[in-house]
């Protein structure tokens, strides 16, 4: 009996040490970041403030966000009209089908949103991110911004992805002229860019890829009037951003940056990350059914932050929250030469469990994938455009008000 006993307590001690190390290993990347890594804090004091923000002669400038916050809604208005107020910038190269490209220009143009409503009705059909309070409304700010623009520096919608509603599709097709000349000088020759690369996924394989698509109507672009010198800029998914292989796969950022790229060497990354009261938008569909809620809601709020330690913990995140200090949104230049970031996982590198189920590892150092990032401490989830949302905290709904 007395071995029995024994073998027991034995047991529990292996069992309490197993829980204990299982416990504090998402520490570790913690204790590290506490660690002095004074070159990195040197060079984010030194390098920090919306004037860091220097896209020189780039030819596309992308803005990547992992998809469900909103408080990259407004980030991505702000950058779209300085850009366009300092630089230019007034093609809006988005992560659209070239038919919703024109259903919002359409808007743009005229005020009516019957087809743009349709755009959103569908990606609520799917529980698409995509399908929020906050994007349609920026689309309104930019409609009262173009209503204080010169014809030349007004912002119209050109679409590179797939079709996933071939009617609307077509239908988009016959709201254009079909003798219209592409161009990219006026808001008629942007929506005649938009009905010829509908025309041509329209007979592209149902089956091709979204990449595809997105670099062919990309390559298709540079041929139009003054596509070398005009500038583009976009707000994408956080995959789509980088500029060095993830997972061994090629982003969109990277295959244009490369030297075989429609914009070899010209392209400008901003990444951003929220890190402190952040609450996010997910798809029910694509959390556990415990997730989803008692009425098995369409969409899940729920805290999402890149600094939670057992969860999911960026690499670094501690230097870029002590250099923001009590800012909301701080900006940090990343690449540039003697830059820290250019070696080492600082800032790409994760910790926590759910690295365990879901891989995100970038090929090569921050400053490789992007140039710039943007840290937000504080973020209420979009609100859906249709459909219920769960708030699985109790806390993103009291947040957002």
């Amino acid at each position: 009996m007395k071995f029995l006993l024994s073998i027991f307590k034995w047991f529990l001690v292996v069992i309490l040490v197993i829980a204990i190390t299982v416990a504090a290993l998402p520490w570790l990347s913690v204790v590290t970041d506490r660690d002095a890594k004074g070159q990195e804090a040197a060079w984010l004091a030194a390098n920090k403030g919306e004037d860091v923000l220097d896209i020189g002669d780039a030819r596309f400038v992308i803005l990547s966000e992992m998809h469900g916050f909103a408080a990259v809604q407004s980030l991505d208005f702000d950058v779209l009209r300085r850009l366009n107020a300092e630089e230019g910038v007034r093609r809006y190269l988005g992560e659209l089908s070239p038919a919703q490209a024109i259903a919002f220009n359409h808007y743009l143009q005229t005020g009516d949103d019957q087809y743009m409503r349709e755009v959103f009705d569908h990606w609520a059909g799917q529980n698409a991110q995509w399908a929020n309070r906050e994007f349609f409304e920026e689309i309104g700010k930019i409609r009262s911004l173009n209503d204080v623009l010169s014809d030349d520096r007004k912002i119209y919608f050109i679409g590179v992805d797939s079709i996933s509603d071939y009617p609307f599709a077509e239908r988009m097709m016959a709201l254009l002229p079909a003798d219209q000349t592409a161009s990219l000088q006026t808001a008629a020759g942007v929506q005649a860019i938009n009905r010829e690369f509908l025309s041509r996924a329209l007979v592209r394989p149902a089956d091709a890829s979204r990449y595809t698509n997105m670099v062919a109507n990309i390559n298709l672009l540079q041929g139009y009037d003054t596509a070398d010198r005009e500038q583009f800029y976009g707000l994408w998914g956080l995959f789509h951003g980088s500029k060095t292989p993830i997972n061994e796969e090629r982003p969109l950022a990277h295959i244009l940056n490369g030297p075989e790229g429609a914009f070899a060497s010209k392209v400008v990354s901003i990444g951003t990350m929220c890190a402190g009261e952040c609450f996010n938008m997910m798809p029910a569909a694509a959390l556990p059914s415990p997730m989803r809620g008692p009425s098995n809601a369409s969409y899940t709020l729920l805290p999402m932050s890149s600094d939670a330690t057992y969860i999911w913990r960026q690499k670094g995140i501690q230097r870029l929250k002590e250099a923001a200090g009590s800012n909301e949104r701080e900006w940090f230049r990343l690449s540039g030469e003697q830059s820290p970031f250019a070696e080492g996982d600082s800032l790409v590198g994760t910790s926590g469990f759910l690295t365990l189920m879901q891989k995100f590892e970038y090929e090569g150092a921050a400053a490789d994938a992007m140039d710039y990032i943007v840290l937000l401490q504080k973020s209420r989830a979009l609100t859906p455009w249709k459909g219920e949302a769960y708030d699985i905290s109790g806390q993103a709904l009291a947040a957002a008000e």
